[in-house]
């Protein structure tokens, strides 16, 4: 799934990178956790009781903590990230997937409630390159205006899992509150992803979700093909370089990754 011009929401310094396979695990041996500035420069951490994670009933300081033990991984709440009627982006123009390897251009259809398409005008289905069909379903691959179609597909999510941090005491912090990795801008990976190289070639190399993965480079103060807001006064658009490789977009996290 091609994602574009898509907001990466973060607490604060963290970029979640969803779903896109771009990042490599080097955290096991980590010591020391920064925390994300908040408004009241304060952060809710939690208790585990009886094998779950709860808030604590009190705050706690942005600073610097030294956690202990591995980082333990949660599955973590279910996160729709496609209806039945999200368009898909074929050479950067939105279609509609309409079944048996056909798509109609977004423009020429409307969804109705429950996820039917009706046709705005007469339309031609396409392949998944964008390629006009001869036939379809055994016919003239042309439908005529007015066509109702029922979508396909169901939802698409993925569990975006959390990560604990024991900071001692029965005191843990969930990955989301963390902006830095033994002094380190991370990312925060939300699914199992592979490493690749400058070449766009996948390596031996899987990061499993959850993990927090320091980056290279510097973050801007601007917008880029992926970006979030700061959580300041100002509201600062910040953005960490990508790299586009094959029609994909990657982050580098090392020499060659």
């Amino acid at each position: 799934m091609k994602l574009n011009n898509k907001i990466l929401s973060s607490a604060a310094a963290v970029l979640a990178a969803v779903s896109l396979g771009l990042i490599t695990s080097q955290t096991v041996n980590a010591q020391s956790i920064t925390l994300h500035k908040g408004y009241d420069k304060t952060a809710t951490p939690y208790i585990r009781q009886k094998g779950e994670f709860i808030h604590a009933n009190k705050s706690i300081k942005i600073k610097n903590y030294k956690f202990y033990g591995q980082p333990i991984l949660t599955k973590g709440d279910k996160v729709v990230y496609a209806s039945a009627t999200t368009p898909r982006l074929i050479n950067q123009e939105p279609y509609y997937y309409i079944g048996n390897s056909g798509y109609i251009k977004q423009n020429n259809a409307y969804v109705m409630k429950g996820g039917t398409y009706v046709l705005t005008r007469n339309s031609y289905v396409y392949d998944k390159n964008g390629n006009r069909l001869k036939t379809y379903r055994g016919k003239r691959a042309y439908l005529p205006y007015n066509t109702k179609i029922k979508s396909p597909n169901g939802e698409e999510y993925y569990r975006k899992p959390y990560t604990y941090y024991n900071i001692g005491k029965n005191i843990y912090i969930q990955s989301d509150q963390i902006a830095k990795l033994n002094g380190k801008g991370i990312l925060f990976v939300s699914q199992n992803s592979s490493v690749y190289n400058s070449r766009g070639q996948r390596q031996r190399q899987v990061i499993k979700a959850g993990r927090l993965v320091p980056y290279a480079g510097k973050v801007q103060d601007k917008g880029g093909q992926y970006f979030y807001v700061a959580n300041n006064k100002n509201h600062t658009v910040r953005s960490l370089k990508s790299y586009k490789i094959k029609d994909n977009y990657y982050f580098r996290i090392g020499k060659n990754q």
